[in-house]
């Protein structure tokens, strides 16, 4: 039997990035390189949809933010996990990346290792929740105050029954945080405990 091998997108201002980062990924993946934000939005709009996008942040007329926002609120590549992968060293672009919705934030120079075991945990989490029971975003979307991409991204990992601590792992953000979301979309679905997330599942 063969095994899909999933695609990536690589998304960086820096030819030399894109090249390393290709050599590091080619042998398990599908690797697609755009040299800035606006060649990769265009091709998402004309190509399916990868499996995984790695994102850098620092890029002339449309930086890593601002690309991260156009694909959340286009149905097409709101689903999408998204990694950065900059140089950027400051706490708030780390946090606001995941405010955004950002899965990870990985810190160039970046190692063939630790970046290989960062896209296999994220491919491997978001193929489990295509497989297993998806939450129902168009009836979250119902609801009386409208769940923040942070917590839609809480929300999917508890609709796959994820403990705290999975999805602080998953996510890869505090503990006290992960708290924080998760009361967050309880409170918002208007759910009494975690396991009524199936009320959301389709």
């Amino acid at each position: 039997m063969i095994q899909k091998k999933y695609h990536i997108l690589v998304i960086d201002d820096d030819p030399v990035v894109l090249k390393t980062v290709a050599s590091y990924l080619s042998e398990e993946y599908i690797v697609g390189l755009a040299k800035s934000g606006e060649m990769a939005l265009r091709f998402l709009e004309r190509e399916d949809v990868p499996d995984l996008i790695l994102l850098d942040i620092d890029m002339p007329v449309i930086n890593g933010f601002a690309v991260l926002k156009e694909l959340k609120n286009k149905e097409k590549t709101a689903n999408i996990p998204v990694v950065f992968l900059t140089g950027l060293l400051e706490e708030e672009n780390e946090i606001r990346g995941l405010e955004l919705g950002a899965m990870d934030y990985i810190r160039k120079p970046v190692s063939r290792a630790v970046l290989l075991a960062r896209v296999r945990l994220h491919i491997n989490a978001n193929q489990r929740f295509c497989q297993r029971g998806q939450f129902d975003e168009e009836k979250a979307s119902a609801i009386a105050v409208p769940l923040s991409n942070r917590e839609l991204e809480t929300a999917r990992l508890l609709a796959l029954f994820y403990s705290n601590e999975k999805i602080c792992q998953t996510l890869h953000i505090s503990m006290s945080y992960t708290k924080k979301l998760v009361a967050a979309v309880l409170n918002k679905l208007d759910l009494d405990n975690r396991d009524d997330i199936r009320k959301f599942l389709r």
